[in-house]
């Protein structure tokens, strides 16, 4: 009857690249240049490093970017040839060639996009540009301290016998282990995770395996890089069952399986080595994992739940921001039927009361106050602009309504402006002498008497007035009653400017305070005929019963 022995087995993967620790796999006592290699593991026996074995070595080829161009080029040229049973260069291992599928495919769709700045030019860009990892690290370790020195005695034994063939039998004894391990997880898990590289570590505290896993499980059409996907995979193609949702569970199953196909491999390694063994072994869960990783899940949830507490606090400082008067609603009425609430969120008392709220609820009234904020401010914005649309009419109205009433218009006293205009230039009396001939010289009216054919002459021209403003006139030099301004200009000469003749004048200057000042004090008022029309013309066209036309620069029949 064998003897029971039990031994720990701990199995961990790790989302990260195997490469990352290639060289302290290798366990190398000195760089390149010669100097010793600090390493954190001082338990490092280089004097057993001799017995550390690569087990496995398989190369996973990943077609780099001259390599992936040569690929498209020979794809193109079988299919353009005709050649429809080579469509696909053969030479590839399977997941080596359906990850060049994937990439040919992805670059097609972003082509398609019109995203070509995203196409990836191989299939290591590809692989590298995928979420998680697709050749992961792993560590396999057989047993602790105690049993590298209790259990497997014979280390010590051959060491002190100086016996170099127990020596030699012993560490091969762990390599040809840990090579069983690995060949029978192919064999189980091959289809959907294989260990592509393998090296043992016999030259530590205790004997480890560190390896490469990689991916080969398919999920909506590409490659999984995902652990639990391809456990999930895993576990349902060999129960022939369908794994549970939950992937904790599914670890658990993983480590058990993998667990004890090691302590399977133990078993197997010294019945070869010895038939006559009667010491049998079996796994053993000392509890010291368990409470390591209770310790980290207890860590985890703790940060979690500061994380949480940070981001709750994030959201009731918003909520307050968008909404101070915002309260709670308990879904209860007090003894007098009013609805129950908290204090608002602006309140000490209120905040707290809100803290205690989930935060999932917090994040909705948090975009909840963020859209009533929005609105109210779009709102707000809204009725501001009716606002300034008002009161610019209402500037408008005043403006019109003061340069309606300013003798002025829209200018001051002292102000320097310039009209440009046109106007009938009265060049005198003149008489018709036959055949629709004229006079050549105005009729002199101190000598002559006017006749009823007789008419007065103008003549068109442009005048510019410039100048500044010093008073008001109603009438024109001819009796004519109008709103006029009077300007001076620059040699004293004084000249008068009808407001609504020729387009509005133009601001040259506008007058300074003493400018102003003295303009107002000097201002010239003049609500009094100025005629110089002679009298006699008058009286004459009266008596003839001629109609008197006031035209603005003098008189016509």
């Amino acid at each position: 009857m064998s003897k029971i022995k039990s031994i720990t087995v701990t199995n961990e993967v790790q989302n990260k690249p195997f490469s990352g620790i290639e060289f302290h796999v290798q366990h190398k006592k000195y760089d390149r240049t010669g100097h010793e290699i600090n390493h954190a593991n001082k338990e490092i026996d280089f004097e057993r490093q001799k017995f550390n074995q690569t087990i496995v070595n398989e190369k996973i080829h990943l077609l780099n970017g001259k390599e992936f161009v040569e690929y498209e080029k020979k794809l193109l040229t079988n299919f353009f040839s005709g050649k429809k049973d080579e469509n696909k260069i053969t030479g590839f291992k399977p997941i080596e060639q359906r990850l060049i599928d994937e990439t040919i495919n992805y670059n097609l769709k972003r082509t398609k996009a019109g995203h070509r700045e995203e196409v990836k030019h191989s299939v290591t860009d590809y692989v590298n540009g995928r979420k998680g990892i697709f050749q992961k690290r792993g560590i396999m370790t057989l047993g602790n301290q105690d049993d590298w020195l209790s259990t497997f005695s014979n280390y010590e034994k051959a060491f002190k016998n100086k016996d170099p063939e127990a020596v030699n039998e012993y560490f091969n004894r762990f390599n040809q282990i840990f090579k069983d391990y690995t060949e029978a997880f192919n064999q189980t898990f091959g289809e959907n995770m294989k260990i592509t590289k393998a090296v043992t570590n016999l030259d530590e505290a205790t004997p480890h395996l560190h390896y490469e896993l990689t991916m080969m499980s398919r999920k909506n059409g590409k490659t999984s890089f995902s652990l639990n996907e391809n456990v999930k995979q895993a576990r349902e193609r060999i129960t022939g069952k369908p794994a549970p949702k939950d992937s904790r569970a599914n670890l658990k199953w993983f480590r058990e399986k993998t667990d004890n196909m090691m302590i399977d491999a133990v078993n197997r390694t010294i019945y070869a080595v010895n038939r006559n063994n009667t010491v049998a072994y079996q796994l053993k869960r000392t509890g010291e994992h368990t409470a390591k990783n209770q310790k980290i899940y207890k860590d985890i949830k703790e940060q979690k739940k500061d994380i949480e507490e940070q981001q709750k606090i994030a959201n009731c400082e918003i909520i307050r921001d968008y909404r101070p008067g915002c309260v709670i609603m308990y879904g209860k009425k007090d003894e007098q039927g009013n609805e129950i609430t908290s204090e608002p969120i602006k309140t000490e008392t209120g905040f707290n009361a809100f803290m205690k709220q989930s935060l999932d609820w917090l994040i909705k009234v948090k975009e909840q106050s963020k859209k009533k904020f929005r609105e109210e401010l779009a709102k707000l914005k809204k009725e501001l602009e009716k606002e300034r649309e008002a009161i610019k009419q209402e500037k408008q109205e005043a403006t019109k309504l003061k340069n309606e009433l300013s003798i002025y218009g829209g200018f001051e006293l002292g102000d320097t402006i310039e009209q440009k205009y046109e106007y009938n230039e009265n060049l005198g009396w003149y008489r018709k002498i036959g055949s629709g001939r004229l006079s050549e010289m105005p009729i002199s009216l101190d000598k002559t008497k006017l006749k009823p054919n007789d008419f007065i002459k103008y003549e068109k021209r442009t005048k510019t007035v410039k100048g500044k403003i010093i008073g008001y006139s109603n009438y024109d030099e001819n009796d004519n009653l109008n709103n006029f301004i009077i300007v001076q200009n620059d040699k004293g000469r004084k000249e008068k400017v009808v407001l609504e003749q020729g387009g509005s004048p133009k601001l040259v200057k506008k007058g300074s305070d003493e400018e102003r000042e003295e303009a107002i004090s000097n201002e010239i008022k003049e609500n009094k005929p100025l005629s110089k029309f002679p009298s006699e013309a008058i009286e004459q066209a009266q008596a003839r019963k001629y109609e008197i036309k006031r035209s603005g620069h003098g008189m016509s029949r």
